[in-house]
C-alpha cells in the first residue's frame, strides 16, 4: 500500500491553493536554483503554466492530485534537485514531457487531460474552445 501524504500541511483547504509557506519554499528554490517555470514544474511533475498559476495567481489543486506534487517537494526540501525519473509518455516530435491533469467532471466521475508540460495559454483557450464543442 501506497503512503499517501497529509495534505494539509501544503494546502490551505481542500482542492484549495498551495499554502503560502509552500509557495514561498518553490519560489525561494527556483530562484536559488535559477529555474525556469518549466524547469520547477518536471521538477514537481506538473506544466510550467500550472506552476505559475499555483504561485502567482492563488490557483487551486486538486486535494486528490497534491500527493504526487508533495512527494516531489519534499525530495526538494531534501535538497534532491536531480531531475525525477519517471516512466511519462513524452511528445516526441518536441521531446516535451506530457503531464496528467486529472479533473473531476462532476461527482463521481473523474477525467484525466494529458497535454503538453509547456502548454501555452493561447493553446489551453483553443483547447477550452474545442471541449464547448463537445456539449449538446
Amino acid at each position: 500500500m501506497i503512503d499517501t501524504p497529509d495534505t494539509t500541511a501544503y494546502q490551505t483547504r481542500h482542492n484549495g491553493p498551495l499554502k503560502p509557506e509552500i509557495q514561498d519554499f518553490l519560489r525561494k528554490t527556483r530562484d536559488d536554483q535559477q529555474w525556469s517555470y518549466a524547469v520547477l514544474g518536471k521538477q514537481l511533475g506538473i506544466s510550467s503554466t500550472f506552476i505559475y498559476n499555483l504561485l502567482n495567481k492563488e490557483a487551486r489543486i486538486g486535494t486528490n492530485y497534491l500527493p504526487n506534487v508533495i512527494r516531489h517537494i519534499e525530495r526538494l526540501k531534501s535538497g534532491d534537485f536531480q531531475m525525477p525519473n519517471t516512466d511519462e509518455p513524452t511528445d516526441t516530435a518536441t521531446d516535451n514531457p506530457m503531464i496528467d491533469h486529472p479533473y473531476n467532471l462532476r461527482g463521481g466521475l473523474q477525467i484525466n487531460v494529458r497535454l503538453p508540460g509547456d502548454l501555452t495559454e493561447r493553446e489551453a483557450e483553443r483547447l477550452a474552445l474545442f471541449v464547448r464543442s463537445l456539449a449538446n
